[in-house]
């Protein structure tokens, strides 16, 4: 029964993506205000790892310059929490179309 209303919501979802797919509140079918706010944006990602570092001359914490072993450069350009969390979760355990469009934009 799961399975019907998973695909039930995500065909509603296609159809009339009507809420911002974040916040499932405000007005849609993008991200809303609000919630595009809240976006954490990394603008010194180290080049190694892609962790947030305070800024381009700053150490790394996360791998001490010494990057992933067989990744060449990484980069990332929002960090992995609150909104993004919440989006990256709808496009993939629940299959929201519209998660993935506020992602890929």
């Amino acid at each position: 029964m799961r399975f019907l209303r998973d695909c039930a919501d995500a065909v509603i979802d296609l159809l009339l993506p009507s809420v911002c797919p974040a916040c499932l509140v405000a007005d849609g079918p993008g991200l809303c205000s609000a919630c595009a706010a809240l976006i954490v944006r990394n603008p010194h990602p180290c080049p190694w790892c892609a962790a947030p570092r305070a800024d381009v001359a700053a150490a790394c914490r996360q791998c001490g310059g010494r990057g992933i072993v067989h990744i060449g450069t990484a980069t990332v350009a929002c960090a992995y929490h609150g909104v993004i969390e919440r989006l990256v979760t709808a496009a993939k355990a629940s299959g929201r179309p519209s998660a993935v469009r506020a992602l890929v934009s």
